[in-house]
């Protein structure tokens, strides 16, 4: 956590680590809203 990524991607390694963590954050950002989409949805039906 205390490393910076370099910007010029000089170093693979870190920047495919990099472009995991954000695909990593971007699912659970769209997993989140599908559980409050479906609890929403349920919750308005009934």
């Amino acid at each position: 956590m205390g490393r910076r990524l370099v910007s010029g991607g000089c170093h693979p390694t870190e920047r495919k680590n990099g472009d995991f963590a954000a695909l990593w954050r971007l699912w659970q950002l769209v997993s989140w809203w599908i559980v409050l989409f479906s609890t929403t949805a349920c919750s308005s039906i009934n």
